[in-house]
């Protein structure tokens, strides 16, 4: 379901309950549920290292942008870019620890 709001546009989610939102804001950033507690990384290529710079503890977050990087288990290679919650440093995570419905949601830019 998809329905122009205020904020932007609002995704319900099909991969937790009824009560989780997705949506863009008007400020171009994506607000939505998510796995947690989640390794953020540094870099998202695959020759990159994987270097660990925070960790993403809360169940609903906000997301910057997306990038493209290495494949993973979610069947694309798009990831999002959130502030984590025990140092306050920016990281990427997998979109398929993001609960969208389609990646990358239309509105939210590239990083």
């Amino acid at each position: 379901m998809a329905l122009v709001a205020g904020a932007g546009i609002v995704v319900q989610s099909g991969q937790a309950g009824a009560a989780e939102m997705c949506f863009v804001t008007s400020k171009h950033q994506l607000y939505c549920g998510n796995e947690a507690p989640v390794t953020l990384w540094k870099y998202i290529g695959s020759s990159s290292p994987q270097i660990k710079v925070d960790t993403l503890r809360t169940r609903q977050s906000t997301f910057t942008c997306w990038a493209k990087g290495k494949p993973h288990s979610g069947g694309n290679a798009i990831y999002y870019r959130a502030q984590g919650d025990d140092h306050g440093k920016y990281g990427f995570l997998a979109a398929v620890l993001v609960h969208t419905l389609t990646d990358p949601p239309s509105g939210l830019p590239k990083c």
